[in-house]
């Protein structure tokens, strides 16, 4: 399955702008950040097809957590990177 990662989304009428960055990895060490205040989340475009989806699915629950105000979990790497593969998962392996 190829996933396409979108360029936008709107959670609770907030605004994401989604950006590919290579710089991002350089820069912060990591595949993918979310600044919720800017409303943009980056991912590094340079990653394997799984790795970047995973990334942007990882990114996408850190954006979805904030908006519902749920900081505390937020803050749970391994909840967000957990509940990111699951939604990953879901999506490359559903049959319609």
């Amino acid at each position: 399955m190829k996933f396409k990662i979108p360029n936008q989304i709107d959670l609770a009428g907030q605004t994401f702008d989604v950006v590919m960055d290579p710089s991002i990895q350089k820069l912060s060490g990591c595949c993918g950040q979310t600044h919720f205040d800017e409303g943009v989340i980056i991912i590094n475009p340079n990653l394997r097809p799984d790795t970047r989806a995973v990334t942007y699915f990882h990114e996408l629950v850190h954006a979805i957590l904030m908006t519902m105000g749920n900081q505390d979990l937020n803050k749970d790497e391994a909840f967000v990177d957990t509940f990111g593969n699951l939604l990953w998962q879901s999506f490359k392996t559903a049959k319609y």
